[in-house]
């Protein structure tokens, strides 16, 4: 709320463990049991969606949640389980992605295996087309993989092992990342450009549009 002294207001949902918007503009929630409710653009109400807790919920993306127990679509107020197990991230934009313990997928005809091992944070440029991926990176341990939208390749790129693990990835002028330790990574010139921000125990960052 940009109205008045505090930046920040109260939304009425309680604890939350994964947040994000979807397409329509609404907001979607998930809390430490399990429950995912929706709040429409312009309402001050919340509602659940469906009357049962889901798995636990480890990240939201535009309509996309990530579970333990695999991937579901939020939509008119219900959820529907998409497949997949033990998702650890989940990138709406473009080409739906989840990053999995046993692997990066991009969703087609059904989930497809992009890359093997056990993947922790995915991302997408949010300028991504439907269909099309724009810039996409993904991380798995110290390894970061960047799409390649040329050659519709991803390719693993150089990152600073000694910064820690990055736990997001945001997208502006260029590329930007945050480690679990307080890192912040700027691209440049096929490097990261980093600097300490005194915090410790990151998990993500978000990026504004310009």
């Amino acid at each position: 709320d940009d109205a008045g002294d505090e930046p920040f207001v109260e939304t009425g949902f309680g604890p939350a463990v994964a947040v994000g918007y979807d397409d329509g503009g609404d907001l979607i929630a998930a809390d430490p049991d399990g429950r995912l409710a929706c709040r429409a653009a312009g309402s001050e109400e919340w509602a659940t969606l469906e009357d049962e807790t889901v798995a636990a919920v480890r990240a939201i993306d535009g309509d996309l949640v990530g579970t333990d127990s695999g991937v579901y679509r939020a939509h008119d107020g219900g959820l529907d389980h998409a497949g997949l197990t033990d998702v650890r991230d989940v990138s709406a934009a473009g080409v739906p992605l989840a990053a999995t313990a046993e692997g990066l997928y991009k969703l087609g005809n059904g989930w497809m295996e992009i890359l093997e091992g056990a993947f922790d944070t995915v991302a997408a440029d949010p300028r991504s087309e439907p269909g099309r991926l724009v810039r996409a990176h993904a991380v798995a341990g110290d390894a970061v993989y960047e799409y390649a939208a040329d050659d519709d390749e991803w390719r693993e790129r150089a990152s600073e092992r000694s910064s820690g693990r990055i736990v997001g990835v945001g997208y502006g002028d260029t590329v930007y990342a945050v480690t679990e330790s307080g890192t912040f990574c700027s691209a440049s010139e096929g490097e990261w450009r980093t600097r300490t921000l005194g915090v410790t125990g990151v998990t993500g960052l978000a990026v504004p549009p310009r």
